[in-house]
């Protein structure tokens, strides 16, 4: 009977210690053990308190962010970038926590919770979702890293989102049309281009793009058209007409090509690309 009621009492003790574990007293003894230098117990708190939670998402923020830093200043980098992402996610207002998370997304290596995932792209999706009043520039961000990383279709995704919202700077034209490039869509790249040249009709760089794609498509479609014409021992006229027609459509690219490099060259004279490929083109084009 008095083992009982010792154990009854003992267990009396643990509820009421464990009662005591609210989110304010573990948020109060993690402070008090960061004061003392007491990290690893300090984060133990934090993550108890952030476990329970509260209704105060302001607390909640500033916990996080204090919990983020302690662990980033003990390079507990993934513990880190968990913290920053929950102070982000209800809505921490402090910017150089956005870049301190972006920052860690950069460093860290594949963790159980990120593990397969582009870190930072998972980073900037988060930042863009939570952080008022700051989407576009993190979706401009988000491009840039899917166009660095060799994400092109995401990055065309990236460019459209801001267009299509009313975000008509030059810069996203152009890195959509490269990126069509690079995908091997030379045609969809003109319409891309075109459109930028009736934003900014003097853009350089869409008048050079047109201009090196149109020279491209004009050699590509004469050297197939020659080998196939070679290719017929015994052409009949229907077929040669038939070359006859593409030959004036390289042609006609010919001159495409030379107007937009013409254009180009004015803007910027000392563009040794612009330069070679300008004269070419004329040349084929037929004119001097």
């Amino acid at each position: 009977m008095r083992t009982l009621v010792l154990y009854l009492l003992l267990l009396s003790s643990v509820t009421v210690r464990a009662q005591d574990e609210t989110f304010a007293s573990l948020s109060d003894k993690a402070n008090n053990l960061i004061e003392e230098q007491k990290y690893e117990e300090a984060l133990a708190c934090f993550d108890k308190a952030i476990a329970i939670g509260t209704d105060d998402k302001e607390t909640l923020v500033w916990t996080a962010v204090t919990a983020g830093i302690c662990a980033q200043q003990m390079n507990e980098l993934t513990k880190a970038f968990q913290y920053f992402e929950t102070a982000i996610i209800h809505k921490c207002k402090d910017e150089d926590i956005y870049e301190r998370y972006l920052d860690l997304a950069g460093k860290l290596k594949d963790t159980e919770k990120l593990k397969n995932i582009d870190k930072q792209e998972h980073a900037f999706q988060i930042v863009r979702g939570h952080v008022d009043g700051a989407r576009e520039k993190y979706t401009i961000r988000l491009m840039n890293h899917y166009y660095n990383t060799k994400q092109y279709e995401k990055t065309i995704q990236m460019a459209d989102t801001l267009i299509n919202e009313g975000n008509k700077q030059i810069q996203f034209y152009n890195i959509k049309g490269i990126s069509l490039q690079n995908l091997n869509k030379q045609d969809e790249a003109i319409l891309v281009y075109k459109k930028a040249l009736v934003v900014a009709p003097n853009d350089f760089n869409s008048l050079r793009q047109l201009g090196l794609i149109y020279y491209d498509k004009a050699t590509h479609l004469y050297n197939n058209t020659i080998k196939s014409y070679q290719s017929i021992s015994d052409p009949v006229s229907s077929e040669y007409k038939a070359v006859k027609e593409k030959v004036n459509t390289v042609i006609d690219y010919y001159k495409q090509s030379a107007s937009y490099l013409e254009k180009a060259a004015q803007i910027q004279p000392s563009d040794e690309t612009v330069k070679e490929y300008l004269v070419k083109a004329k040349k084929k084009a037929g004119r001097k």
